[in-house]
């Protein structure tokens, strides 16, 4: 495993994305866990979800294509996208496919009980899910995000 300051590093050379290591080291707890939130399964192959630009802010178009190019290179990421899950028969099932079963009390105790319900859920109503489960980590509202819109496509 290699540090968040290494991984930048390595990602700019020119050091470049040093700029966004406090925004990383805040929000997760190893580069594992961002590729295991961002890359994602698609029609073609592995590809980066672009809500990873949207959780770091990162607006730089020259830092986005450095990123796409790590992704590429490290992990076979060939394009953008959203990721697809099989639909699981219960919320708790749901969260553990999407490897978020950390927050099934915080839910439960919530009244989120029901993946009907879940996948319902949009922009403000989502967002008050999300409070409410204590999910406060962008990679794990970027993947409730994706994961709600997949219920709702498989509905």
């Amino acid at each position: 495993t290699c540090s968040f300051r290494d991984w930048l590093a390595a990602a700019g050379p020119a050091g470049e994305l040093l700029a966004y290591l406090g925004a990383v080291e805040e929000s997760y707890d190893t580069v594992a866990q961002i590729v295991r939130t961002y890359v994602v399964e698609g029609p073609e192959g592995k590809e980066l979800d672009a809500q990873f630009f949207e959780d770091l802010a990162i607006k730089d178009a020259g830092h986005r294509r450095l990123f796409q190019a790590w992704f590429e290179a490290a992990c076979e990421v060939r394009t953008f996208a959203g990721g697809a899950q099989g639909r699981p028969g219960t919320v708790v099932e749901w969260l553990r496919s999407q490897g978020l079963e950390e927050y099934t009390m915080h839910l439960e105790s919530a009244g989120y009980d029901d993946l009907s319900l879940l996948a319902d859920l949009q922009g403000a109503e989502l967002a008050e899910m999300l409070d409410a489960a204590g999910v406060t980590k962008p990679g794990h509202r970027a993947k409730f995000r994706r994961a709600t819109d997949d219920l709702r496509a498989m509905s």
